[in-house]
C-alpha cells in the first residue's frame, strides 16, 4: 500500500510539471466527463479504465492530472468524485443538517441515493474538507466552515 500511495505521490507531481499533449488532454477530458456523469456512484480506477478502453497506468495518470486541475477528489478507500459530486454533496449535506440539526450516514445515503459504499467515503471527504465534523453517529456543520463553499477549498492530496 505504502509502495502504491509513493506511485501516486510521483504520478501528482509530474502531473503538475506536466505540459499535457492533445492526446493526454483529451484522456482528462474523458475521465472528467466519465467521474462528472457518475455522480455519487463512481467508476474504480480499473473499471474506468476498462470504460476507456485505455491502460490501468494511463487512467491513473489522468486521474492525477485532473486532480492537479481541480477537476477530481480523492476520498478515503481510493473513491475518486468529480469536483461537482463534491459541492452537490456539500449543498445536500448541508440543507440536510440545518434542516434536522445533524445528518446520520444512512439518511446522508438516501439524500445521495448511493450505496454506503460511496456516502461514507464522501462524508469523509466532506470532513477533511472542514465542512462538516462528526459528532457521536452524526454529522454536523463545521464551525470553521465557510459559506461560500467547498468551491473556495482544494481537495486534500
Amino acid at each position: 500500500m505504502a509502495r502504491r500511495q509513493a506511485s501516486r505521490d510521483r504520478l501528482e507531481q509530474a502531473a503538475a510539471d506536466v505540459t499535457l499533449n492533445a492526446r493526454q488532454e483529451r484522456l482528462v477530458a474523458r475521465i472528467s466527463d466519465l467521474y462528472r456523469a457518475a455522480g455519487f456512484r463512481p467508476p474504480s480506477r480499473l473499471e474506468a479504465s476498462r470504460m476507456l478502453g485505455v491502460s490501468p497506468h494511463a487512467v491513473d495518470a489522468a486521474i492525477e492530472m485532473a486532480r492537479a486541475a481541480g477537476q477530481l477528489c480523492l476520498a478515503p478507500g481510493d473513491i475518486v468524485f468529480h469536483a461537482q459530486a463534491v459541492e452537490d454533496a456539500r449543498r445536500l449535506a448541508t440543507a440536510e443538517i440545518e434542516a434536522a440539526g445533524g445528518l446520520s450516514p444512512s439518511r446522508f445515503r438516501e439524500v445521495l441515493g448511493t450505496s454506503r459504499k460511496y456516502a461514507i467515503p464522501m462524508l469523509e471527504l466532506l470532513d477533511a474538507l472542514g465542512i462538516t465534523c462528526r459528532k457521536g453517529d452524526l454529522r454536523v456543520l463545521a464551525e470553521s466552515r465557510a459559506d461560500a463553499g467547498a468551491a473556495t477549498r482544494q481537495c486534500p492530496p
